[in-house]
């Protein structure tokens, strides 16, 4: 490959990463604005509540699969 090749294919993947994560921020602001349009700022606190159980939730998977993962070895 040429210098001026490696340059376009590293300029493609720049795109496709600003564009990825340009797509991830409006899907966020979306849900975002739909919940503070539908409930104000209830529906925020309940949103925000939500995704901190959803955390809680991975947080204990991921402990359970560490944990079984040891035992197996």
């Amino acid at each position: 490959m040429t210098n001026m090749e490696e340059n376009q294919g590293k300029g493609m993947d720049q795109l496709y990463g600003f564009l990825f994560v340009a797509i991830l921020v409006t899907i966020f602001v979306s849900i975002l604005l739909f919940a503070y349009l539908q409930k104000g700022l209830d529906g925020l606190g309940e949103l925000a509540s939500g995704f901190f159980l959803l955390l809680i939730w991975f947080g204990a998977v991921t402990l359970y699969q560490k944990l079984f993962n040891k035992q197996e070895d």
